[in-house]
């Protein structure tokens, strides 16, 4: 799927370069709506794919669901192939081709009857065949030969498929189409690095016994498929062998991208072709499934992803720019094979999240108009200044505050509600899920993301990665979204007009997605850094919020799978919530503190973060119920929490003579509470002890102090510390504020005396909490003023220096 080799670059360049001139590349203005059918007509095929697994969502027409291969192979991919020959070969005549199939796709979708939609897709893979034919015509090598052959069996499976042969017996022949077009062009890059000719010719026979057996499976299915399948293990081993992949892996940016890609894609098929041997033609089932999905996602669409710098500028005569954030749609797809009812809505989600991020490089590309930006050097013996601190941390940590405002507001609101009576249709469950997810998603983790990347240029000496700004946007921006169904379904479906959508875990996933795109960019930003103590905390922190992570991934898979095991379940749960507030929040803001002086930057750490490092991964089950913990699980549990808290003491040993001078407009209000907090996690290693705690009803007072009362005070804190230090003094009424919350919360546990009992705890504890709402607002206000006497003193001094020099009084202006 590239250029003729005259017009190739050596793969991983800034494919830029690569983009045709206007004046030589004739029907442009074509490939746009070809190109736009052809991506409707993915979009169509990954929506008929979820229908067959199994979700319950509407097709558009009756006989959509039974076209998902059709449509994927013979609508999209052949589609997307037959422009790329078109454009390399700088003619009119070739566009007819894809006119033809993306036409026959657009059709599938619509429902027309009749035999028109297959007769167009046959129509247009025969027009392939012609193209290839005036190729061979040009450029007569092996390469072409292999790729002219992937033609015919697209052809070939068409012209099956047309005349009534089921799809199971045809779909060895679509997928033949693929991989003899990708090994083609694989064995046309070989030439940079001159392969001997004994090493061709291998790849000329294993080639050569996969379409023997495509032959012979067409009348003796087990046999030709197991042939077929040996000629792919051979394929696949030979690409993992002599790819220019296996070189290009040991460069950096977009060549190792694609070498990972394509290495990535080799191993599915070699995975494929082990399971076609083993098992030969399967009409359905597991075995069907595992064996065209490893083909067709996990080393076809592996090599999409390598080939998107390539395929988009030649196509649109754009230039693509690379991002990181490419990684993420790779990732995904890799983990998403290996399950099948989630994996299922994963891989159509990954191609999704895969075409977003190329338009988005597309566009990146327009506006820099392909020009590529040198970054700051940080080899040693540069004499360039530190970079300087980015706006966008600042305006990314105000929109947190608006969402702490909103998370805020819906605890309140939840207070109000359970000592008046919800209204109709509003659940006390699904309001606390809302409001925990504002908390999580969209405040505690964006805020400290933020905060870190305004700190990473002065300790790391180096500007931060572009990607960064859009991974911590995207986090707000989903933790934001995930509030409305949240707060309308829970967990549950969502029922919109008869249909049933996971509106919520989709969201929530797409969430862990953006934290996996910070940590890719953050390793980025820190690479051969100079480690100090911030940086240290802030790696291990990252650490914690991906190991936080498998316990969402873990609770949807019991959830998919049906298992319904209280421990499994309640483990699941607890390896989220207590790795991400213990380990990814405590640790962040815990560099945050460090951060902030330079005399505790430099300074080196003891024994507090061994011991909370090792303590950590082992205490989580502590918060989960007593009973459902083994003794010798809670014994080792209760060791690793005594770790933990130790840890955290040592920690606050060292901070809290630095900081206890700054107690309700600083960091003073925040350490205590941890200390308290760090108290209660050494009290609930007894198990009697936690057994009372869990009795009492401890966990809501506990979590309030963790989140609102040390991570949000602290949050804030470091914030207006670092951007609005004139109103800093206004954090004692959002102090105060917390302190009469955690207050009102002490009469709805089991500590507070039974005669003192009554409604009007749960009316106190609605009045009390509104409080740090109405403190955030006074804070945001204050904010809001700053940033305009910021703004009119600047405009002020840009009238000044405009003035001439012989104006005479300047204080005046």
């Amino acid at each position: 799927m590239k250029l003729p080799a005259s017009k190739q670059p050596q793969e991983g360049q800034n494919h830029q370069r690569t983009a045709l001139n206007p004046i030589q590349a004739p029907g442009r203005m074509w490939r746009v709506p070809l190109l736009a059918a052809a991506i409707l007509t993915l979009l169509g095929a990954i929506w008929a794919g979820w229908i067959r697994m199994g979700w319950p969502w509407p097709a558009i027409q009756p006989s959509m669901v039974g076209a998902h291969g059709p449509l994927m192979v013979s609508g999209f991919f052949s589609t997307l192939i037959s422009i790329e020959r078109a454009v390399a070969l700088r003619q009119r005549w070739p566009y007819v081709g894809p006119l033809l199939s993306g036409v026959g796709g657009i059709l599938i979708l619509t429902g027309a009857g009749g035999p028109l939609p297959a007769l167009l897709l046959t129509a247009g893979s025969f027009w392939l065949v012609l193209v290839f034919a005036a190729i061979l015509r040009m450029h007569h090598t092996g390469y072409t030969v292999v790729m002219a052959l992937g033609a015919l069996a697209l052809f070939a499976a068409n012209l099956l498929w047309t005349a009534g042969w089921p799809v199971y017996r045809v779909v060895l022949w679509w997928a033949a189409f693929l991989i003899l077009t990708i090994a083609g062009e694989r064995l046309e890059l070989g030439r940079l690095v001159r392969l001997p000719r004994l090493v061709n010719n291998l790849f000329m026979i294993v080639t050569g016994l996969f379409c023997a057996g495509l032959v012979i499976s067409l009348f003796a299915s087990q046999t030709g498929t197991r042939l077929a399948a040996a000629g792919l293990a051979g394929l696949a081993i030979w690409l993992l062998r002599y790819d220019i992949a296996r070189k290009t892996i040991r460069q950096t940016g977009l060549p190792r991208f694609a070498a990972i890609c394509l290495l990535s894609g080799y191993a599915w098929l070699l995975a494929g072709s082990v399971i076609g041997l083993r098992y030969g033609a399967v009409p359905a089932g597991f075995i069907y499934d595992a064996f065209l999905h490893s083909i067709f996602l996990g080393f076809v669409f592996a090599m999409i992803f390598a080939h998107a710098p390539i395929i988009f500028p030649a196509i649109l005569n754009i230039p693509v720019q690379y991002s990181p954030l490419s990684y993420l749609p790779l990732i995904l797809l890799h983990l998403s094979l290996a399950l099948r009812m989630w994996g299922g809505l994963l891989n159509g989600i990954t191609i999704l999240i895969f075409l977003i991020l190329t338009a988005r490089s597309i566009f990146s590309g327009l506006r820099s108009g392909a020009k590529d930006v040198p970054a700051h050097s940080t080899e040693r013996g540069s004499t360039e200044q530190p970079p300087e601190n980015p706006a966008w941390p600042r305006r990314r940590w105000i929109w947190s505050l608006l969402a702490l405002l909103a998370a805020g507001a819906s605890g309140a609101l939840l207070r109000l509600w359970m000592a008046g009576g919800f209204p109709s249709g509003i659940q006390y469950v699904n309001v606390r899920h809302a409001h925990s997810h504002l908390m999580f998603f969209a405040w505690v983790t964006p805020a400290l993301m933020a905060l870190i990347a305004t700190r990473l240029p002065a300790l790391t000496g180096r500007s931060l990665p572009a990607g960064m700004r859009w991974s911590v946007g995207i986090t707000l921006v989903f933790g934001m979204l995930s509030f409305p169904p949240f707060f309308l379904w829970g967990y549950e479906l969502a029922v919109i007009g008869g249909l049933r959508l996971p509106f919520s875990i989709a969201i929530s996933t797409l969430n862990l997605l953006a934290w996996y795109a910070f940590a890719l960019f953050y390793r980025r930003a820190v690479k051969a850094a100079r480690p100090s103590r911030p940086l240290k905390l802030w790696n291990a922190a990252l650490l914690f919020l991906m190991a936080a992570s498998l316990g969402a991934w873990a609770r949807a898979v019991l959830s998919a799978f049906k298992i319904n095991d209280p421990f499994l379940a309640a483990a699941a749960v607890h390896i989220f919530l207590d790795l991400f507030s213990n380990g990814w929040a405590v640790l962040g803001l815990l560099g945050l503190a460090y951060a902030a002086k330079p005399e505790l930057v430099r300074r080196q750490s003891g024994w507090e973060d061994p011991l909370l490092l090792l303590g950590l991964p082992l205490s989580f089950l502590l918060a989960g119920p007593v009973h459902l913990v083994p003794a010798d699980l809670r014994t080792l549990a209760s060791a690793g929490g005594l770790l933990a808290a130790a840890g955290l003491f040592l920690h606050l040993r060292v901070l809290w003579p630095v900081y206890k001078g700054e107690f309700w407009a600083g960091w003073g209000a925040p350490l205590a509470l941890l200390a308290v907090k760090a108290g209660l996690d050494a009290a609930i290693t007894l198990p009697a002890l936690a057994s009372w705690g869990e009795a009492a009803g401890l966990r809501i007072l506990y979590l309030h102090i963790l989140l609102l009362g040390s991570v949000t005070l602290a949050l804030v804190t470091a914030g207006l510390q670092q951007w609005y230090a004139s109103i800093q003094r206004q954090m004692r009424w959002l102090g105060w504020s917390a302190f009469v919350l955690l207050g009102s919360l002490l009469p709805l546990t089991g500590l507070w005396p039974a005669a003192l009992g009554g409604s009007w705890r749960l009316w106190a504890a609605a009045l009390f909490a509104g409080g740090p709402s109405l403190a955030l607002i006074y804070i945001l206000l204050r904010i809001w003023r700053d940033n305009e006497h910021k703004e009119g003193l600047s405009n002020r001094e840009g009238k000044v220096e405009t003035q001439p020099r012989s104006s005479q009084p300047v204080e005046a202006a």
